[in-house]
């Protein structure tokens, strides 16, 4: 009995003695800047980790979607949001990480979708950007300015047709820069016809501007979200008819959704546990972003610009949303 007594007290020892697997590793998760939208959701998934592994793990901490892929890359961070094209570009090194190429990253989930949109006078001559090109059409527009992701993003469109800003002015168009306030004012002060913005559906600047005139949106011809597909890793998705005034049909377009990515060398354990705990508590994140209203697990695991962390696939799969 004596000898019973013993071992059971020894397995006992080893049990309380025993780090928590989960636990072994500490957690950092890069959102955005303390006062933006993005850092609130990244100290939102960093407690619901906490609450899945029944351990005090995870925090979050200040970034950028462009600074976060080399944080993480050089473990200051264990995770960060980013869009998926930053990953792509930072996986090759190119714009806006040229000469330092970061290959030890994986995707986690998508967080919301994003979307290229263009905002147009009523009386714009044409519906997408295709026609717009091919006609040459002298448009005074606003691609907001360098360093915004919305440049980025509208700059790289260009680009897959063959033009650029210089371009547009050669054909007698005028390119105002201003970021997100300025841009607003521009169109509602008709000094522009037409505005290129990346950002959520729908945007609350769009809904402003197109009730102050007569607008509409401009559509992305299919050829080119196949080639934005293809080179940046951005994703073809569908702005709904009567999101905004003026526009009564569905609106085709591409966008580099936010992603949730994390280090290569983090545990299977820890991602697994990670991508569990955010994709069945949409409902929590939804109270603190309307953005994840339409989360879907069994679509924010593709087109994520890199490759799924083998943690993440794991659920994904034990859920069936993977072969």
């Amino acid at each position: 009995m004596r000898k019973i007594i013993l071992i059971v007290t020894l397995i006992m020892m080893l049990i309380v003695s025993s780090p928590n697997i989960l636990a072994a590793e500490e957690i950092t998760i890069a959102g955005g800047s303390v006062g933006g939208s993005w850092f609130p959701v990244a100290n939102a998934i960093a407690e619901l980790l906490n609450k899945e592994v029944g351990e005090s793990i995870a925090t979050a901490k200040p970034g950028g979607g462009v600074s976060n892929p080399p944080m993480v890359s050089q473990g200051t961070v264990s995770a960060g949001f980013s869009y998926s094209s930053y990953l792509v570009a930072a996986q090759r090194g190119e714009d806006p990480y040229e000469g330092q190429k970061i290959e030890n990253i994986s995707s986690v989930v998508e967080l919301f979708p994003m979307y290229l949109q263009i905002i147009g006078d009523a009386s714009l001559p044409y519906d997408t950007l295709g026609e717009y090109i091919e006609n040459q059409y002298p448009i005074k527009m606003c691609p907001t300015k360098p360093g915004h992701g919305d440049f980025w993003v509208t700059e790289k469109v260009f680009s897959i047709i063959g033009i650029d800003f210089k371009d547009i002015e050669s054909w007698g168009g005028k390119i105002e820069l201003g970021g997100g306030g300025e841009m607003t004012s521009f169109y509602k002060d008709r000094h522009i016809d037409m505005a290129f913005s990346h950002n959520v559906v729908p945007f609350s600047a769009y809904t402003d501007m197109s009730v102050s005139r007569n607008s509409k949106l401009i559509g992305v011809d299919q050829d080119i979200i196949d080639k934005l597909n293809e080179k940046y890793g951005m994703k073809e998705g569908i702005i709904p008819a009567g999101t905004y005034k003026g526009t009564d049909v569905d609106i085709k377009s591409a966008g580099m959704p936010a992603v949730l990515f994390i280090h290569n060398d983090i545990s299977e354990d820890i991602v697994y546990s990670l991508t569990k705990a955010i994709c069945e508590n949409a409902q929590t994140l939804s109270s603190l972003s309307k953005d994840f209203e339409r989360f879907d697990p069994s679509s924010a695991c593709k087109d994520l610009g890199i490759d799924l962390h083998p943690g993440a696939k794991k659920y994904y799969q034990e859920m069936g949303y993977l072969d």
